[in-house]
């Protein structure tokens, strides 16, 4: 089961002006846990282990996602 967390989106949709009319959540534990261990979709590099079973058109985690999509 794959989702992309909400706060996620919103940051990235801020980027191109799309408003959804919430705040990023600060405390957000998956935030937390992105800047502990230094990862972030902005910096993510796609490799060839990002793609599911080889094909180019589904990737196999949200920020792999949010990366491409960038």
């Amino acid at each position: 089961m794959a989702f992309i967390e909400y706060n996620e989106i919103n940051e990235f949709s801020m980027k191109y002006n799309i408003d959804w009319k919430e705040a990023l959540i600060e405390n957000d534990i998956e935030a937390i846990i992105d800047k502990k261990h230094n990862i972030s979709y902005l910096d993510y590099r796609i490799t060839d282990k990002d793609y599911f079973m080889g094909c180019h058109t589904m990737l196999n985690n949200e920020k792999a996602a949010l990366a491409k999509a960038e």
